[in-house]
């Protein structure tokens, strides 16, 4: 048996006892009950079945409701023994707190068809039975109103529950976007400023230099980015963390594309904008040009690159566009920056679009404007 199902069984057998000692006590000392062959039995059955009361509940109501209506054919007078009620109130209270609504229902109606079995019996008044409800009913609303409560608790628990996970979920990906975007273009710039500086080493030594010059700088400033990334995931603050990149820092990025081969031209034109940018807003939008312009690297080196950068009273606008190159390898790859991309305006409610415009390729993002 599952350890769980023991946990209340101490408490449970405690009760039973309990009500086992107040059946012969009554049974005893009262001598209005009678006959006791008839009471002892029963009440001693009633205290016993309440062991059952957590694991089987609506088989503990019927049990005690049986008890009580053979106590009473049995010739005990209804309105005598305590015990039966008690029993009644306990079961009652269990059934409602722990099943579900219909088998509390069929739980209140044996105990009603048991009250009304032992009236009809014995011949009693409906007062008698309303006795009996007046004690029972107001158990089944008070155990009925806890059960909502604790349903209620747990519906809540699960839904921070599944809102912790999706914000750590919306957390992993957005890691992920920017270890695809960090590393992606580092290395994608490396490894064609190196191609560059490989083709020219013999017959051009200043601008080799010059090349691995600007591959040490890339590969600087995407270990500073990836360390400040790293740090933020393991929150540990750091004085050393570089701030994230801003539309401000577009100047330089488009600087380092055309120092490695990407002929780029940058159009910022944010002026009429008359409040700042959220941060992540503005990371968002750096990002998207810097995937733009590393495709543009990797597909189309040597052609020449439109970046326009906008806004208007409701959006911001990202627009880069490659004249395209002969002979150039279809776009494709991985898609994980595009994915990315996607995933960065859908926080934002915005809309992107990427495909072919004539020989080139066009990434256009609209990311709305906070009111």
């Amino acid at each position: 048996m599952p350890i769980e199902k023991l946990r209340g069984w101490p408490l449970d057998v405690a009760i039973s006892v309990a009500v086992g000692i107040g059946a012969v006590s009554e049974v005893f000392t009262n001598h209005l009950i009678s006959p006791r062959t008839a009471a002892l039995p029963c009440e001693l059955f009633t205290a016993t079945a309440l062991v059952a009361r957590r694991r089987y509940p609506l088989a503990t109501v019927v049990a005690v409701s049986v008890s009580g209506a053979a106590e009473a054919i049995g010739g005990v007078a209804i309105d005598q023994p305590w015990v039966p009620l008690a029993a009644m109130m306990i079961a009652t209270y269990t059934l409602v707190s722990r099943a579900r609504v219909d088998r509390a229902v069929i739980g209140l109606l044996c105990t009603a068809l048991a009250f009304a079995v032992q009236v009809i019996d014995q011949h009693k008044g409906f007062g008698n039975f309303a006795f009996g409800a007046a004690f029972v009913l107001p158990i089944f609303l008070v155990a009925r109103a806890m059960r909502r409560r604790e349903d209620q608790a747990e519906q809540e628990a699960r839904q921070s529950e599944q809102l912790a996970i999706a914000a750590v979920e919306a957390e992993r990906r957005r890691i992920a976007r920017e270890l695809h975007d960090v590393v992606s273009h580092g290395l994608g710039v490396m490894v064609l400023q190196a191609g560059a500086a490989q083709s020219v080493a013999d017959r051009d030594p200043a601008k080799t230099r010059e090349l691995l010059e600007s591959i040490r700088l890339t590969g600087l400033e995407a270990v500073n980015e990836l360390g400040t990334l790293l740090a933020l995931v393991r929150a540990e603050p750091s004085d050393e963390l570089v701030p994230a990149p801003r539309l401000t820092d577009l100047e330089p990025l488009v600087e380092r594309m055309r120092e490695a081969g990407l002929l780029v031209d940058l159009d910022l034109d944010i002026s009429n904008l008359h409040r700042p940018l959220p941060a992540p807003l503005e990371l968002s939008a750096y990002r998207i040009v810097q995937e733009g312009l590393t495709n543009a690297l990797k597909y189309a080196a040597g052609s020449t690159v439109r970046v326009v950068v906008s806004c208007n009273e409701h959006s911001l606008d990202i627009d880069v566009t490659d004249s395209g190159r002969r002979g150039a390898p279809a776009r494709g790859g991985n898609r994980q920056g595009l994915v990315g991309v996607t995933e960065r305006v859908a926080v934002f409610g915005g809309r992107v679009h990427a495909g072919p415009v004539g020989e080139g390729w066009a990434l256009r993002a609209s990311l709305p404007l906070p009111s």
